[in-house]
């Protein structure tokens, strides 16, 4: 990793069930230490994308501001995860001649240029630009083309796109709480780059981000990011499916859920009673308590969970990718961590499935170091591990910003800026 100056760099992943910032301090080893996290639950955001840009804006200067508050700094730049926008691939292969007697870095940036601009759909903004293989002349299946001697270099780029709309939402939302965006990184994307072991990305696996709104499925081989896609489901929809099931509030639902639920029903479940707050027909309040055996809550969250296992499979199967990857998977997001999920998954897809958990970064609290935060996590490795020499094409001190302390009056003076636009 190159060296890179001293400052402090924010990641902000925005998600359906809760929006989460952590701040990082690179320290004297050029490492980074997470100094500061905020989370803080959604509000107006649904499947990943904005429903109410207000409701937005105010759940995120909520989990910023409990960041900076723990730093002890202010920031004003951010690196975005964001799952919505519907993220997809796109393969485009790019030939390029070679200028000098060996393919240097340039001639792969160049590549890589060539194919964003071959890109011709303005519905959709390209987020990550990943070249998974590279032929010199007649010489195919080259991993690192860099000092190799030919005249034309050929790559194949992996195109991420997402809704150009969907984004340009995101992006107003972020920037009316007076910050600037550096970067975007697709959620799945960032979860492989911390739950997944190098081994695991060389010879073939699928991860799968088990988000509040969406599902994410980013497929890695040979180090690289080989497919990426989505589908519109996820434990909000299993909360709901609750709700209507037993007539009682979504809050109660998700209580109810992460206390008692599971995705695989047991022997014992149904002589366990759950007492659940339902619509009472006299007063329209939820006061009226009724048991329910919770063989009853399993059999509402099974077919939820199934199904989207079973919609996971068909995509990848549709794109050949589990004949070229394998049957290895891995689990990652808050909706993973429901009891029986691992053994559900590997019912339904078939294969090795293995819950995912970030790496533990210098400073991560304990109670962030689970699959519920593994986007935000994978952001401090995006940006630590240079992930994105090519896929970007920047260098990685661009993410580094000059920070001011709090007590200096910068977060009022970002509130009230915040406030005098809204207002």
């Amino acid at each position: 990793m190159p060296r890179i100056r001293s400052g402090v760099i924010a990641v902000l992943d925005i998600g359906s069930s809760k929006i989460c910032c952590f701040i990082a301090q690179v320290t004297a080893d050029n490492s980074l230490r997470v100094i500061g996290i905020g989370h803080q639950l959604s509000q107006g955001i649904r499947a990943g994308s904005i429903a109410d840009i207000k409701q937005a804006e105010h759940s995120i200067i909520a989990a910023v501001s409990a960041a900076e508050k723990m730093a002890d700094e202010t920031i004003d730049k951010v690196v975005l995860c964001t799952s919505g926008g519907g993220p997809s691939s796109t393969k485009i292969t790019a030939e390029v001649e070679i200028h000098n007697p060996q393919v240097s870095p340039r001639d792969i940036k160049r590549a890589i240029i060539q194919a964003k601009e071959a890109f011709a759909d303005e519905n959709r903004r390209i987020i990550h630009a990943v070249p998974v293989s590279f032929a010199v002349d007649d010489i195919r299946g080259v991993d690192d083309p860099v000092g190799m001697a030919g005249k034309k270099l050929t790559a194949e780029i992996h195109l991420i796109t997402v809704s150009e709309s969907a984004i340009r939402n995101i992006a107003n939302c972020v920037t009316n709480c007076e910050l600037e965006i550096q970067d975007y990184v697709v959620s799945s994307h960032a979860a492989g780059l911390t739950c997944l072991t190098e081994d695991e990305r060389e010879l073939g696996v699928t991860l799968i981000e088990m988000g509040g709104g969406t599902t994410g499925i980013s497929v890695f081989m040979h180090g690289k990011n080989i497919l990426t896609d989505s589908i519109p489901y996820g434990g909000i929809n299993v909360t709901s499916d609750i709700a209507r099931g037993f007539a009682t509030t979504k809050e109660y639902s998700e209580r109810i859920k992460n206390l008692y639920g599971g995705a695989i029903s047991s022997g014992t479940d149904g002589d366990t009673l759950i007492d659940i707050q339902q619509l009472s027909e006299e007063t329209g309040d939820y006061t009226e308590e009724v048991a329910v055996p919770k063989s009853d809550l399993v059999n509402i969250i099974q077919p939820r969970m199934e199904e989207i296992f079973e919609m996971i499979k068909k995509k990848l199967a549709n794109t050949g990718t589990t004949q070229i990857a394998g049957q290895h998977y891995v689990l990652s997001g808050g909706a993973s961590q429901l009891v029986g999920v691992r053994e559900l998954a590997s019912k339904t897809l078939g294969g090795h499935v293995r819950l995912g958990r970030p790496d533990l970064i210098e400073g991560m609290a304990d109670s962030t170091a689970n699959p519920a935060f593994s986007a935000c996590a994978g952001l401090i490795n995006y940006i630590s591990m240079n992930y994105h020499v090519y896929d970007k094409v920047v260098p990685v001190d661009r993410y580094i910003q000059n920070t001011r302390f709090v007590g200096g009056g910068s977060l009022v003076d970002n509130v009230v800026g915040w406030i005098k636009k809204n207002f």
